[in-house]
């Protein structure tokens, strides 16, 4: 079987002491994630799969559009993943994510400091420690981001 003009996906392993990246086709890929998810105890409806092809890129605008989120802690989280998802950055400064609403042409929150602290106090965002005025999504945002805001979906129910 000929593998020429097939997309290929970055795949990457990381732990304590490992990191191995590797451009491989999309089948194969997703061959690999079939066998790490059939050997953990995460459902595969549940498990948050991320495989962006190589050669699209995509911009603050999509990745918002992509989840759709409402409150603006919510818009706020949604593009401090995308740094970290689609630019592979671990940590950001609040005018990062200033410059990302406009360059997603999304109205700023008007007191995106209160929102700041409502995600901190969530704890889907907190502060990096080892470096002055940056934060980072935590496990418990992203989670948020990947089960579309369990929280607001809630609220709007009651």
């Amino acid at each position: 079987m000929s593998t020429h003009g097939m997309e290929k996906v970055k795949i990457t392993l990381k732990g304590k002491g490992l990191l191995y990246e590797k451009d491989v086709e999309q089948e194969l890929a997703a061959q690999i994630m079939t066998m790490c998810l059939s050997a953990s105890s995460v459902p595969i409806q549940k498990a948050a799969i991320f495989v962006t092809p190589l050669s699209t890129k995509e911009s603050p605008a999509e990745y918002f559009n992509r989840y759709a989120p409402r409150s603006n802690p919510d818009k706020i989280l949604t593009l401090a993943c995308y740094v970290k998802e689609a630019r592979g950055v671990e940590s950001f400064q609040i005018g990062t994510i200033r410059t990302l609403f406009k360059e997603a042409r999304v109205a700023l929150p008007s007191n995106i400091t209160r929102d700041f602290q409502t995600l901190i106090g969530a704890g889907r965002i907190t502060r990096d420690h080892e470096k002055k005025e940056m934060y980072y999504v935590t496990g418990t945002g992203l989670k948020a981001l990947q089960e579309g805001f369990p929280e607001a979906k809630r609220k709007k129910n009651d």
